[in-house]
């Protein structure tokens, strides 16, 4: 991530003290990025969705009707087509995260939605 990303994303973060971080992208650096702001505490990179969290989806009004809820992969939610076009595909060097998304279909536009717990609420 970006230098000048990282220090805004924290300042953010830092100033909202938010319980819940939520993402929503086709891109590793992005999963990196949650990985760093909530460590340990990412779904589905650090543990499958559960009960609790699949209703904090519905609560918050990110479920989608072809959201996987045992992988939280939106098949085709970039309209058939990467969300980036042109270019490679920025990848991690984290072997977990690249093993996560290696099971987006990344050209038919398959998003996956994150949850990070950043503290006890």
């Amino acid at each position: 991530m970006p230098h000048l990303i990282r220090k805004i994303t924290q300042r953010i973060l830092t100033q909202v003290n938010p319980i819940f971080v939520v993402a929503r992208t086709q891109n590793d650096f992005v999963l990196d990025a949650m990985e760093f702001y909530c460590p340990g505490r990412v779904t589905p990179i650090d543990h499958p969705p559960d009960n609790q969290t699949l209703d904090l989806i519905r609560n918050i009004n990110l479920c989608h009707h072809r959201l996987n809820p045992d992988s939280l992969i939106i098949p085709g939610y970039y309209g058939g087509q990467p969300m980036v076009q042109g270019g490679l595909r920025p990848r991690s060097r984290n072997d977990r995260i690249r093993n996560l998304t290696n099971q987006l279909d990344y050209d038919h536009g398959d998003a996956l939605l994150l949850i990070g717990q950043r503290r006890e609420g």
